[in-house]
């Protein structure tokens, strides 16, 4: 591969194309949870361009009102709403404020790296809160008013491949993933005879313009040769999957453990045989937990326990959280392209040899809740360039998850 060029998956059509007819969601309105950054901006903004009008929400205005001006640029309507998606009554405050949805996308989720002997109750609670509870509270609020009013609908949950394959230093938020995955599959069959369709939606390694600073240092540790043992590999040094922004979700990290899943966030090393991050674990750093408190898990000890990322609390030294999180990327806060810079070294460690771009993910959503994927529900579909799916031939050595993250002996 030194010496030969491949080529790879060929890049996508240019922002602004679309991969529907002009006019497919004309007369029609789309929920996005987390989307005034990231991935959620980044798909609210694929509908919109198919005539769409747009309700975001998120934990806070200052997200919100950037989004609703760079939005509206698109010539939609733009409406938003400050929700705490924990919160039941909330939620159906928003609802009873506007017009019911003819689309739920449901991006918003927490997420922060943690060994499980090092999670306190509240960071486990604090992320299955919002990635798990925060979703069904949405979706349950939804597919009640579609049932008593016989009106067909579309959800679409933004969820994580360590669903099925279990993620090392992340399990509350696999665990709750994995809760979001049997939500798709029971609500598509429950809901089905009433014409609303339940779908899911993982990203890949996206990386875009409203990452935080912590995961712009570790995108730069992750494709720099000078520091291979924290460049994020995938499992252990010298394997050279470093990922950032959600490569198998979170909608996180790498991996796609996204932080917060509003794909502004998430950034580590991507376990597609191993775990998540090198010895270092460039997933160890900057995982949001969008749409809530981040909770009191132990972080890295780097210096970096108790960072927040935008939008919340700390609670103990886990990270704060973050409305616009995990998983995934954004073509931009500008609804622009990514940044420039690592992307083809990262790309090189993806089997696409690329990495993806959030308008993929966008149209990948408007595909799923169109007139043209009627027959589709319940299920999941992975936009990753088959990087979740990536084995060696032979198992690298293990590190053990304590070690990806820094963190010394565990001692009780």
């Amino acid at each position: 591969m030194d010496d030969i060029a491949l080529p790879g998956l060929p890049v996508p059509p240019p922002l602004g194309a679309s991969a529907l007819p002009a006019g497919t969601y004309d007369g029609s309105l789309v929920l996005v949870t987390g989307g005034g950054t990231g991935l959620g901006r980044a798909i609210a903004a694929e509908f919109a361009r198919l005539g769409a009008d747009l309700l975001i929400v998120s934990r806070r205005e200052r997200h919100l009102s950037p989004a609703r001006a760079e939005l509206a640029k698109l010539g939609t309507r733009v409406s938003s709403a400050v929700c705490d998606i924990r919160d039941p009554q909330r939620v159906s405050e928003v609802f009873d404020a506007h017009a019911l949805p003819d689309v739920l996308v449901n991006n918003a989720a927490a997420n922060f790296p943690v060994a499980t002997e090092d999670m306190s109750p509240n960071a486990w609670q604090a992320v299955v809160d919002i990635t798990l509870t925060g979703t069904f509270l949405m979706t349950r609020e939804f597919g009640r008013r579609h049932l008593a009013a016989g009106t067909p609908g579309s959800v679409i949950d933004v969820g994580a491949s360590y669903a099925w394959t279990g993620g090392p230093g992340f399990a509350h938020s696999a665990a709750a993933k994995a809760g979001v995955e049997s939500l798709v599959r029971t609500l598509a069959v429950e809901w089905g005879p009433y014409g609303i369709q339940v779908n899911g939606l993982v990203p890949g390694l996206m990386p875009h313009e409203d990452m935080t600073d912590d995961i712009r240092g570790n995108l730069a540790r992750a494709v720099t040769d000078a520091n291979p043992a924290g460049a994020g590999t995938g499992s252990g040094p010298g394997d050279g999957r470093a990922a950032i922004g959600g490569g198998r979700h979170d909608r996180d990290g790498t991996d796609g453990r996204h932080a917060e899943n509003d794909g502004s966030g998430g950034c580590g090393g991507v376990g597609g045989s191993g775990g998540v991050g090198g010895s270092a674990g460039v997933g160890g750093v900057g995982r949001h937990a969008e749409n809530g408190r981040g909770g009191g898990g132990a972080g890295a000890t780097d210096g970096r326990d108790g960072r927040h990322a935008e939008n919340g609390r700390h609670a103990g030294d886990g990270r704060g959280s973050h409305d616009g999180g995990s998983q995934g990327g954004h073509d931009g806060g500008g609804l622009g392209e990514r940044p420039a810079g690592a992307a083809d070294a990262l790309g090189r460690r993806q089997p696409a040899l690329r990495v993806g771009t959030p308008r993929e993910l966008g149209w990948a959503a408007t595909f799923l809740a169109s007139p043209y994927a009627r027959f589709i529900t319940g299920h999941t579909l992975v936009v990753d360039g088959a990087n979740w799916q990536r084995r060696d031939l032979v198992a690298p050595p293990v590190t053990p998850v304590r070690d990806q993250l820094g963190r010394g002996p565990f001692t009780g």
